[in-house]
């Protein structure tokens, strides 16, 4: 078949000179490098996931296909890397919210994150019905209106998922009372 081609597009001086065997052998390498460059860009494409349909129509060479394909992927990779940075850092600071501040040279481990909110969400649910019993027995032990105030915001951290500004005034309160001191 080398031949046939050889003869085909070459000049007969050429191929009249014995070079045709060379020519021959040249076409052969170029033809087989050229069939498994082309597999290649097949398996490529196939293990890409590229649409070959959507490929053929696209403008371009078909190695620019492959090159938007893979900036794609590049694209959608940095994407992934800031969500997963993001969430790295969320983890690191309820870390640290849980722990406290990290130890020099030290980070905390976020396997044990889930863990420790279950521990402290139950250890905030014994504290809630601790202040409840302390505060119906308040609310039993005076009779004062004008602490309503103290009652409303005991209520307010009760009903609340969070109110952190109302736990330090609770806790001072509390120890007014257990002082037996009159709280303001």
């Amino acid at each position: 078949m080398s031949e046939q081609v050889v003869k085909r597009y070459w000049p007969e001086e050429i191929v009249g000179t014995g070079e045709l065997v060379v020519y021959a052998q040249d076409y052969d390498t170029l033809h087989a490098e050229a069939k498994a460059l082309w597999s290649t860009y097949i398996a490529l494409v196939d293990k890409l996931g590229i649409d070959t349909e959507r490929a053929k129509t696209a403008d371009g060479k078909p190695s620019d296909v492959i090159v938007s394909y893979v900036e794609a992927l590049r694209a959608e990779i940095e994407e992934l890397d800031s969500l997963r940075n993001r969430q790295s850092d969320l983890l690191t600071q309820t870390a640290i919210a849980l722990r406290g501040p990290e130890p020099a040279l030290t980070r905390y481990s976020h396997a044990d994150i889930p863990s420790r909110v279950k521990t402290v969400v139950a250890e905030l649910e014994v504290a809630r019905g601790l202040l409840r019993e302390a505060r119906e027995a308040y609310a039993e032990a005076i009779h004062w209106e004008d602490q309503r105030p103290v009652m409303n915001k005991i209520d307010t951290f009760l009903t609340a998922n969070n109110a952190p500004e109302v736990t330090g005034h609770i806790e001072n309160v509390l120890t007014m009372v257990d002082q037996g001191e009159r709280p303001e």
